[in-house]
């Protein structure tokens, strides 16, 4: 039983310790054009990307400038202002059990309740249509124009998925070299 304990503990620690997988966006410029997507591996010779036509090898030689984004999730709309005159906490109750709006106010009309319904949406639109902009821009994480392979292989691996997955590779070649 305290064998299956330590077992079970020990497990739990290391699922625990486990880092989540990030995938990241690159953009590489070649000599044929730009290519972009998922960064998922890295050698010597070039990198892997998964691009929405399928999966691109590139090879290092023809490779200019490499652009690193995290991928970002689509914008939430957010409501701020919320007009709900009939809420329950607009009443209270008398003693004698009734329910009545708060400071004797009057039940709003039919005006009223369109015109904060409006007003409400409108600002909520002004809002949403002035942070969505900035919402979508996505500076790069790491960016180098004059691409060397040689030197930049190893702060690139950190970024593909393969090397997230099983970072003991990474410590492997590094003590192969």
């Amino acid at each position: 039983m305290k064998s299956i304990l330590i077992i079970l503990f020990t497990s739990a620690f290391i699922i625990a310790k486990a880092a989540p997988v990030k995938p990241y966006l690159v953009i590489i410029k070649t000599s044929s054009g730009k290519s972009k997507g998922v960064l998922c591996y890295i050698d010597s010779t070039g990198l892997i990307i998964d691009q929405k036509e399928g999966i691109a090898k590139i090879k290092t030689e023809t490779i200019q400038s490499i652009k690193i984004r995290k991928l970002k999730k689509h914008y939430q709309v957010k409501q701020l202002v919320k007009y709900d005159p009939w809420n329950e906490r607009n009443f209270e109750y008398s003693r004698s059990g009734y329910k009545k709006r708060k400071n004797n106010e009057e039940d709003p009309t039919l005006e009223d309740e369109i015109t904060g319904h409006l007003g409400a949406t409108i600002f909520n639109m002004t809002f949403n249509l002035i942070a969505a902009p900035f919402h979508a821009i996505n500076p790069a994480i790491y960016s180098n124009r004059n691409f060397n392979m040689r030197e930049e292989l190893d702060n690139l691996r950190g970024f593909s998925l393969f090397y997230q997955q099983y970072p003991e590779m990474l410590r492997l070649q590094a003590l192969k070299l």
